[in-house]
C-alpha cells in the first residue's frame, strides 16, 4: 500500500467517525433540526460579533443573543450589503 492509499483510508476513517458521531446517535429528526437552528444562530452571532469588532462599533454582543434568526439575518444583510 502506497502512501496515497494510506492517506485515502485514513480521511475515509474521519470521515465514518464524524459521520456516525455517537453524541448525534440518539437524536430525533425533530432535535437534530433544533441543533442544525441553534448552530446557524451562533455562527450568525459570531460573524456578526467579528463583523462590528473590525468596524468599530460599540455593540453589546450580548444582546444579539436575544435577537431571533430572522432579525440576525437582517442585521447582516443591512450591513453586509453595500461590502
Amino acid at each position: 500500500m502506497n502512501k496515497l492509499e494510506r492517506t485515502i483510508m485514513t480521511l475515509r476513517k474521519v470521515k465514518e467517525q464524524v459521520s456516525d458521531h455517537p453524541n448525534n446517535s440518539n437524536l430525533s429528526e425533530v432535535e437534530q433540526n433544533l441543533m442544525n437552528d441553534l448552530n446557524y444562530k451562533a455562527v450568525l452571532i459570531l460573524k456578526l460579533e467579528s463583523m462590528f469588532e473590525e468596524k468599530s462599533v460599540p455593540v453589546d454582543s450580548k444582546s444579539l443573543y436575544g435577537f431571533s434568526i430572522e432579525e440576525l439575518e437582517s442585521v447582516w444583510t443591512l450591513w453586509t450589503s453595500n461590502d
